[in-house]
């Protein structure tokens, strides 16, 4: 007898009628890494500066509110603040003065301080546990041995963990060690970091990582005409740096 293959799910946007509407934030970040030299001819010209800055914001803010219209699986969700700030930052994270910022309904948030490694060592996993209902005829020894299997498991999952985490932070050591060799030991950076906030039924994830990619982006194509060289340039450690919800 053959057996017929359900058909594959259409593409399309799934109901969240029935979802409740909160207020919440997304903060995201990336960086722009330039070499010592490229960098110091740039921006102690104060006017050229700004104008970068001030033009790269612009284009983070639209970006933010046009990110449903360029990724067709993105709901159309109500911003209600966006955030921008762009930080000129040392090989070891320091700020080295304050940034330029361009706010659209501004609500004081403040720019976190940049990690050193640009990016989080530590990823959490999800741990996805069945509960194990006993049923009333199991044995006491029976329970006893269950239990001991599911220890083992945690404890093999932990072990994994664990290996996981040393893995990624020996690669971004690698990866670090890597853009400092390129830029002969002498690392400075922009980083940028977009928080926006909405009052929806979806979380503006997908806007703060457009906004923040945008940004870098126009930064790049302003900064090609400046540098000696294109290649002394390098966009990375875009990510996600936290989700709250009020």
């Amino acid at each position: 007898m053959e057996t017929q293959n359900p058909k594959p799910k259409n593409i399309g946007l799934d109901d969240i009628s029935h979802k409740g509407t909160n207020q919440t934030e997304v903060v995201s970040s990336g960086i722009i890494i330039l070499n010592h030299e490229n960098f110091f001819s740039i921006f102690d010209n104060k006017a050229q500066k700004d104008s970068l800055f001030q033009t790269a914001i612009v284009a983070g803010i639209i970006a933010a509110k046009k990110t449903s219209d360029v990724f067709p699986l993105c709901y159309h969700i109500p911003l209600t603040a966006i955030d921008i700030v762009i930080d000129m930052i040392n090989k070891d994270s320091v700020i080295i003065e304050p940034s330029s910022r361009l706010e659209s309904a501004h609500h004081g948030v403040s720019p976190h301080q940049v990690n050193q490694n640009f990016i989080s060592p530590h990823l959490e996993l999800p741990r996805h546990f069945k509960s194990v209902k006993s049923a009333k005829n199991i044995q006491s020894s029976s329970q006893a041995q269950t239990n001991s299997k599911l220890q083992s498991q945690i404890t093999k999952i932990n072990k994994a963990k664990h290996h996981f985490a040393l893995l990624q932070t020996h690669e971004i050591n690698a990866i670090k060690k890597q853009h400092i060799q390129a830029h002969d030991s002498h690392l400075y950076a922009l980083c940028v970091k977009a928080s926006i906030k909405a009052q929806g039924k979806v979380k503006p994830v997908m806007e703060s990582l457009y906004a923040t990619s945008t940004t870098l982006l126009s930064l790049y194509n302003g900064l090609k005409p400046l540098v000696k060289q294109n290649n002394t340039m390098t966009i990375t450690q875009i990510h996600l740096e936290s989700l709250s919800q009020h």
